[in-house]
C-alpha cells in the first residue's frame, strides 16, 4: 500500500530576537497566541498560534541557554529573525526521505523530537531537514502525537480575534523563480510548476498547492 506523504503544511516558524515581544505584537494583530513550551534540544522555547490543524510558531532562545542544537539561528536573529521555515507534514517521513534521496536530494535522516508544554504535556514528533545543496526554507515533520492532543496545548484553538482558520499557502521570495521551482518539484517530487504572471501581486510566479515562489517580473 502506497503511503499518503508531503500531505500540507504542518506550520510556519517565526524565529524572533525576543518571544514576548514577539508574542505582543501578534496578539495586538489579532492572534491568540499561548506559550508553546520548551524544545527537548537546541535551547530554544516557542509560543503557539493554533489555528484549526496547522498554527503559527514564534521560537525564541531560552534565557541562559546556548544554541547547541540551532545552526545557523544565531546568525540569523543577529540580522534581525523573520520566518525561517515552513514545515511540510508527512505521514510516512522514512518513506519521503527515501524518495528525495533517490531523486538525488540531500536531505538528513528523521530524527526524533519533542517539546513539554507549560502544562506537562509531551509533544513528540520525527522531523527531517534538507542539505546545502537544495537551500529551501522548508524542513519535514511528521507527528508522534495525534492532532486531538495537540489541540490541547492551547484553550482554544482555531478561534483568534482576526479569524484567522489556517495556513493556506506560503510563497517564497526568490530572485529566480524558475531555478526555484525545479528545484522546488524535485525535493517534493512533484512536476516542476509553470511560471505565470501573478494577478494581484504582478510579480512571476509558480507553486504547487500550498509552497510557491514569488520573483521581480
Amino acid at each position: 500500500m502506497t503511503a499518503v506523504v508531503l500531505t500540507r503544511i504542518d506550520h510556519v516558524m517565526i524565529c524572533v530576537p525576543d518571544l514576548a515581544w514577539a508574542v505582543d505584537r501578534y496578539r495586538r494583530i489579532g492572534f491568540d497566541v499561548q506559550p508553546g513550551g520548551a524544545h527537548a534540544s537546541g535551547g530554544t522555547e516557542n509560543a503557539i498560534a493554533f489555528l484549526q490543524d496547522d498554527y503559527l510558531e514564534l521560537l525564541g532562545v531560552r534565557e541562559g541557554r546556548s544554541l547547541e542544537a540551532s545552526a545557523g539561528l544565531g546568525e540569523f536573529l543577529a540580522r534581525g529573525g523573520g520566518l525561517r521555515y515552513i514545515a511540510v507534514q508527512s505521514d510516512d517521513l522514512a518513506a519521503d526521505v527515501a524518495g528525495m534521496r533517490a531523486r538525488g536530494v540531500q536531505v538528513s535522516d528523521p530524527a526524533e523530537s519533542g517539546r513539554r508544554t507549560p502544562g506537562g504535556q509531551e509533544l513528540r514528533w520525527w522531523a527531517a531537514a534538507l542539505g546545502a545543496r537544495n537551500p529551501l526554507p522548508i524542513f519535514f515533520i511528521q507527528h508522534l502525537t495525534p492532532l486531538a492532543e495537540r489541540r490541547r496545548q492551547v484553550p482554544r484553538p482555531g478561534a483568534h480575534p482576526n479569524g484567522a482558520l489556517r495556513l493556506d499557502r506560503a510563497y517564497v521570495a526568490v530572485s529566480d523563480v524558475a531555478r526555484e521551482a525545479e528545484t522546488y518539484g524535485r525535493v517534493l517530487g512533484m512536476p516542476v510548476p509553470k511560471v505565470v504572471r501573478g494577478n494581484v501581486i504582478k510579480a512571476d510566479m509558480a507553486g504547487g498547492a500550498y509552497i510557491g515562489f514569488a520573483g521581480p517580473a
